[in-house]
């Protein structure tokens, strides 16, 4: 593993439990149960935006009559449960909820 790789890879660890500002249009958080993003997309309409997954990618495009305007890419991980993931439109912010697998969420052990 080169460095670099290994630098990138210490600097997420370290920043695992803070909200991540990948650009000014996007914020993402992680919770317990779940990470929340926000996009700022102001100006479209449901039926201008398109989310799709592919591979572990979130990609989010949004068009005006045909011609693409804005793009956003969202690497997500295998902790995400991929079946689940729900967005809403409102106010000119997409809001994407990717809730985690139940396998992986924290769960208290009773002592027998």
């Amino acid at each position: 593993m080169n460095i670099f790789v290994e630098d990138l890879i210490n600097f997420n660890e370290f920043f695992a439990n803070y909200p991540m500002n990948l650009n000014n249009d996007i914020k993402v958080k992680e919770e317990e149960d779940k990470y929340l993003a926000e996009v700022i997309i102001p100006g479209f309409k449901k039926n201008e935006i398109e989310i799709s997954l592919d591979n572990f990618n979130l990609e989010i495009e949004a068009s005006k009559d045909g011609k693409l305007i804005k793009e956003f890419l969202l690497k997500i991980n295998e902790k995400v449960d991929i079946d689940n993931i729900v967005s809403k439109l409102e106010d000119g912010i997409l809001s994407i909820t990717l809730p985690k697998k139940d396998n992986l969420k924290k769960k208290i052990l009773q002592i027998q």
